[in-house]
């Protein structure tokens, strides 16, 4: 009988530190000004956050307010940051240049932000009015709209060797929706010298997202560079393309991306430049459908196979990443930061179809794009290269070319895409080690 009563107290004790423990690490920090009402104020959501621990949920109430002083969740917790809902509280960028929001995450700390309307104020810094930094690896942000973005930067800026996702976000009057890098020039180094993982949760997932300009002329919804892996995936793209920056204006390219199943559309009586637009990396492009006045579906930049400002692309100027290089020089055999097997250079730095350079010889390692089944209006969507008028020895057709750097109608032998949807948005988990 006292047995059966000492196993009686053990099991109602070990219940009791199970809900103990559960509560003290799941508490819910709702969000109050100094006389104890709900508040949406900067001021206020930033004392709720320095008083959470991790896993605590920092609730946001329903109303309006305008962050005119930045608030900052620090890289010593991994909380939950959570509005009401998208229609009923609303947070307007109101700190110019700075971003207004800015979580520093950790590994090991992941966070969550989620529930509200973050509107831009018709401007944003070149960093976001919503920036992340850090090396969380399992940060997600979702069921969230941003709006009025028209001041030439983006509306989210996530920075560091980071991975998560950003899902079911709508981008509402997009300039730029979502800018991923890979930190500094440092950073972007290392990204490089990390193996390539087409297919693993080693990215930055963008997926079941929707981005929509409705001016007469448009730009990109999202861009990468730094060394970034990105996967865009199962999004729907209005009047906006996609695109991806290269070595020649940044400190490194992007280093992968795999872009699939898609929708890109430009309504009528609108036109836009490109759909797809790649300068540097490697990854998979399949799966996406194209519709509406895009002069080019998928296209191929490189460069730094061109710096003369006379070439009619360039329209004189020295100014433009194509004409200048940004002090990277030409890739035409004598610059040593290519591979120069051959008089044009090639493989140039972080171009098309390279990647790490594992055996540490100097040169980058093949690993070339595939795309199959896009398209655009209904007809086969390839990927074209810009071979930049009067551009010649070596010309862009010298860098990349079919069946080496890219395969156009091709499905990759050996990629499988990664779990969709992406598990973060389904449970909780731990953060998959990082390669």
């Amino acid at each position: 009988m006292k047995t059966k009563k000492l196993i009686l107290c053990l099991i109602i004790g070990l219940l009791l530190n199970i809900v103990w423990n559960s509560e003290s690490y799941a508490a819910i920090k709702n969000v109050v000004n100094s006389s104890g009402q709900p508040s949406c104020e900067a001021a206020d959501v930033q004392t709720a956050i320095n008083i959470a621990s991790d896993g605590d949920t920092v609730f946001i109430p329903a109303g309006s307010c305008t962050w005119d002083t930045q608030v900052t969740v620090p890289n010593t917790k991994g909380i939950i940051l959570m509005g009401a809902g998208v229609s009923k509280t609303t947070i307007i960028h109101g700190t110019g240049s700075t971003a207004s929001l800015k979580i520093t995450g950790a590994e090991g700390k992941p966070f969550v932000v989620t529930g509200f309307t973050y509107d831009a104020n018709y401007t944003a810094p070149s960093t976001g009015i919503f920036n992340v930094v850090g090396d969380c690896k399992n940060f997600r942000i979702h069921h969230m709209t941003m709006k009025n973005n028209t001041g030439g930067g983006r509306f989210l800026h996530i920075s560091g060797y980071t991975y998560g996702v950003i899902d079911h976000v709508t981008f509402d009057n997009d300039y730029m929706g979502i800018g991923v890098y890979s930190g500094d020039a440092t950073g972007a180094d290392a990204a490089w010298e990390r193996p390539l993982t087409l297919g693993t949760a080693n990215a930055v997932y963008i997926e079941d997202c929707t981005f929509t300009q409705t001016g007469a002329t448009g730009y990109f919804s999202n861009d990468g560079y730094h060394g970034a892996r990105v996967v865009f995936r199962y999004n729907t793209v209005i009047n906006e393309g996609l695109s991806f920056h290269g070595y020649d204006t940044g400190a490194r390219s992007i280093h992968s991306w795999e872009i699939y199943n898609n929708t890109f559309t430009v309504t009528s009586g609108l036109s836009r430049g490109r759909a797809i637009n790649i300068r540097g990396g490697t990854g998979v492009i399949f799966n996406n459908t194209i519709t509406g006045n895009y002069t080019n579906a998928i296209i191929f930049d490189y460069y730094r196979s061109c710096t003369n400002p006379d070439h009619v692309d360039c329209g004189g100027s020295t100014t433009w990443g194509q004409c200048q290089t940004l002090g990277k020089g030409r890739c035409d055999g004598t610059n040593p930061a290519d591979g120069n097997q051959d008089s044009t250079g090639y493989p140039c730095k972080d171009q098309h179809g390279r990647t790490t350079d594992a055996d540490l010889n100097g040169i980058q390692d093949s690993s070339p794009v595939y795309e199959w089944n896009n398209t655009i209006n209904g007809a086969d969507a390839d990927i074209s290269i810009n071979t930049w008028n009067g551009c010649a020895n070596p010309a862009a057709s010298d860098h990349l070319q079919s069946g080496r750097d890219y395969n156009n109608d091709t499905e990759h032998p050996t990629y499988t895409s990664y779990t969709y949807p992406h598990p973060l948005t389904k449970t909780p988990s731990k953060p998959e080690s990082p390669r």
